[in-house]
């Protein structure tokens, strides 16, 4: 930071500012969940994450522990947390899956689902 005096312009004091900013990790509730699927249930959304960011931050919704498997079958939208089937579960009948939270910082928080229909 630069400090001019009006009187005298060419006097100039310096000094180094650091800011920290606090930076609060998203919240989730609840932290699991467990869907019940019809084994032909129509694509579409499923469920919904509730999540939050005190510190009212953008948050970003993805697959985390992605085998390949649940990224057949589900999709996360990435700012809305909808989470949606895009085909029939007629060849698994559980499916278990991370998805994470993001805000546009480094704090992350993750809401864990299982997903079945009952056989």
């Amino acid at each position: 930071m630069r400090v001019f005096d009006s009187a005298v312009p060419d006097q100039v004091a310096e000094e180094e500012v650091r800011l920290t900013v606090d930076n609060s990790a998203p919240t989730v509730s609840p932290p699991r969940a467990t869907i019940q699927i019809n084994e032909f249930q129509v694509p579409g959304i499923i469920y919904t994450i509730n999540a939050a960011d005190s510190d009212n931050d953008n948050l970003t919704f993805t697959l985390a522990n992605d085998d390949g498997v649940a990224q057949n079958f589900f999709w996360v939208h990435p700012s809305e947390g909808t989470v949606r089937l895009m085909r029939s579960l007629t060849t698994i009948s559980t499916n278990r899956f991370v998805v994470s939270i993001l805000n546009q910082q480094v704090p992350t928080e993750t809401i864990q689902l299982a997903c079945y229909y009952p056989v």
